[in-house]
């Protein structure tokens, strides 16, 4: 992967910082932090950035085409044959710069699938295999037959160009993120003792929060240390472990008493010095934005709340998704003492709707408990609130599609930018065999809230569940260096090998201790060991587990579905799908738009079968078709069929 320069300006930050995050996630190191731009004391930092990079990617934009800064780094892109050159708003090149094919990224609401994006990666790839130019300060391996050990100095080059940028910007006693000044919470992040190691920890935070940060708000004030007297909350980094296998602690005090808020201890995985610091970088991220909803005014909390507020939402971004039973006490008490707090209620709600919506799945028990008095409430509070109607669906029956997607896009529209709405669409759009509508919306959700290791796993999911296997298992790869150990990405990873990776590999992880996983243990062994070894007994022995009457039907339903088109038995699944009643094909069509099921779609009758569960109807009714049916090599036309079955 390359080294990407991305240059633009400051006004298209947030267009900026969308593109970053797709190609870091691609694999590519990207250099676009919004804390040194504008300012002339960083001259020799992006001099020596620019030197290091593969490719120059430049935004043009009618705010980008005016700035000096933007128009030099182009023409060091040009003068040295790495210049790849975008649009994100239709805006002409300038003078000097039109005999380059541009790159038009106007389509970007579709994010790494529009074919913009995709020219961006071409136009990057072919910077790694042009030759060098004599204007770069030196030859870089990327762009020869170059040796691994070649390859690892330049990784290491960017690295240290990196860490210089880190520190310059982590030196500065104040940043204010919108360029004025602030009168929202100051957060001061400081070392814990006077070490070295653990001052430097602190100065990477500093500068890795800042640029999280402004993925998310421009509302604070990150300082270092003495950069403010009287801080809104303290972070205190301090260094562990020996250098062979590093670790650290973080520590989150109240900048008013210095009371303990928050802590947690850290270490690498193998000595992964760099790992450690962004699994810090995100989780103290994580915290902070919790830190900063306690601290709002809508919030309201007592000092005994705000401490338990900061600890309660970092278990949310961690558990919410595998097992959102375990916060809901958390967040009750937390409305019960703060009843006006917004942001206690949407995470009260979006908990107990995941449980109710799991008892609904698995045990077939419809438990909303306090769901529909908390919907009341909240409706009161604010009605426009978008996760009152996420919690909504939850009290609907799997038959109802309509109203359900009607509630989701009320909740997109009210904020196309909650990460909780398109989520919880992406889910309901994947059970109706829209798997690009759900990859997109679980991408961007994950992309809007890029702290939180449950909208990831979700992420990884909705790809593997889609048929991109390869890309779920590198965003996983991804995920375990920034959140290693985490209860939703464990989940991903569970999910991800057992179904479409190493079965020995699952098996191992299904015995090992303190693994959490909602299925039954039994039934999902027999299953991995005839994926081991798929001879008709142990599959015959896989299928009677998962009729085991300790099951609830629906979950037995689904299973033997499930077993029947991952073994590619078609036939028997055929045979059995036909005696099917409607509130059991309503059950069934949860797993049958995933990739095993692929030879089994291809059969005309299964439009016939699923007709049966109201899909069809639905389809015809909202024009948005399944995407199996624009598959190349589906030999009948949905649309034909749904007619004749409509006649």
């Amino acid at each position: 992967m390359a080294s990407v320069f991305l240059s633009y300006d400051r006004d298209d930050s947030d267009k900026a910082r969308t593109i970053a995050l797709a190609l870091d996630k691609a694999g590519h190191s990207v250099w676009w932090d919004l804390y040194v731009r504008g300012g002339a004391q960083f001259s020799k930092v992006i001099e020596e950035a620019l030197k290091a990079a593969d490719a120059v990617v430049v935004l043009w934009s009618k705010n980008s085409v005016e700035s000096a800064w933007v128009r030099d780094e182009a023409a060091a892109g040009r003068d040295s044959g790495r210049l790849v050159p975008a649009t994100i708003d239709g805006t002409e090149a300038p003078l000097g710069f039109r005999q380059f094919q541009t790159i038009d990224l106007g389509d970007w609401k579709r994010g790494a699938r529009g074919r913009g994006y995709k020219e961006l990666e071409q136009a990057i790839a072919g910077t790694l295999t042009e030759p060098d130019s004599p204007e770069r300060e030196s030859p870089s391996p990327a762009h020869s037959s170059a040796s691994p050990i070649d390859r690892n100095h330049v990784v290491r080059r960017w690295l240290a160009v990196s860490a210089v940028m880190l520190v310059l910007a982590a030196g500065l006693a104040t940043w204010r993120f919108s360029g004025r000044a602030s009168s929202g919470p100051v957060i001061a992040v400081t070392a814990a003792d006077q070490s070295p190691s653990s001052a430097a920890l602190a100065r990477d935070l500093l500068a890795k929060l800042g640029s999280l940060q402004t993925a998310r708000t421009d509302a604070l004030e990150l300082v270092g240390s003495g950069g403010s007297a009287n801080p809104t909350f303290v972070f205190q980094a301090s260094a562990s472990g020996a250098a062979a296998n590093p670790g650290g602690n973080l520590v989150l005090l109240s900048g008013r008493d210095r009371s303990l808020l928050w802590s947690k201890d850290f270490d690498s995985a193998g000595g992964n010095q760099i790992g450690l610091e962004q699994s810090m970088a995100y989780t103290a991220g994580q915290v902070l934005d919790c830190a900063v909803q306690a601290s709002s005014r809508s919030a309201r909390l007592d000092d005994q709340t705000l401490k338990l507020f900061p600890n309660g939402c970092a278990l949310y971004a961690e558990r919410y998704f595998s097992d959102p039973n375990s916060v809901v006490p958390i967040f009750t008490r937390i409305v019960e003492s703060a009843p006006a707090s917004q942001p206690g209620w949407t995470k009260l709600l979006l908990a107990e709707a995941q449980v109710t919506r799991a008892q609904m799945l698995f045990y077939e028990r419809f438990v909303p408990g306090e769901l529909p008095r908390h919907i009341a409430a909240v409706s009161k509070l604010n009605p426009r609130l978008p996760e009152l109607y996420v919690a909504k669906t939850a009290l609907l029956p799997f038959s109802a599609l309509d109203q359900r997607f009607r509630l989701l896009d009320q909740a997109v529209a009210l904020n196309a930018d909650d990460p909780n709405a398109l989520w919880a669409r992406s889910f309901h759009e994947a059970e109706v065999g829209r798997n690009s509508d759900a990859i997109d919306d679980a991408r961007r959700a994950a992309e809007l809230d890029p702290l939180s290791p449950g909208f990831e796993s979700n992420h990884i999911q909705a790809l593997a569940y889609g048929g991109q296997v390869a890309a779920a298992e590198q965003e996983l790869r991804r995920a375990e260096q920034l959140w290693p150990g985490t209860a939703a990405i464990s989940d991903a990873r569970f999910r991800v090998i057992s179904r479409y990776g190493d079965p020995r590999e699952a098996l191992q992880m299904l015995h090992s201790a303190g693994f959490h996983q909602i299925y039954p243990t039994s039934e999902m062994e027999t299953y991995l060991l005839a994926r081991i070894d798929p001879s008709k007994p142990n599959i015959d022995r896989a299928i009677a587990a998962a009729e085991s009457p300790q099951l609830s039907e629906r979950r037995r339903l689904v299973q033997v579905i499930q077993l029947l088109g991952d073994f590619g038995r078609e036939n028997e699944l055929y045979q059995m799908m036909t005696g099917l009643t409607l509130a059991q094909m309503t059950s069934a069509r949860v797993v049958l738009f995933r990739p095993s099921f692929h030879k089994f779609r291809q059969d005309p009758r299964f439009m016939t079968l699923i007709a049966r569960g109201g899909l069809v109807d639905f389809w015809r009714k909202s024009g948005k078709w399944p995407d199996f049916c624009f598959e190349p090599d589906l030999p009948y036309d949905c649309k034909k069929e749904a007619a004749k079955l409509n006649a």
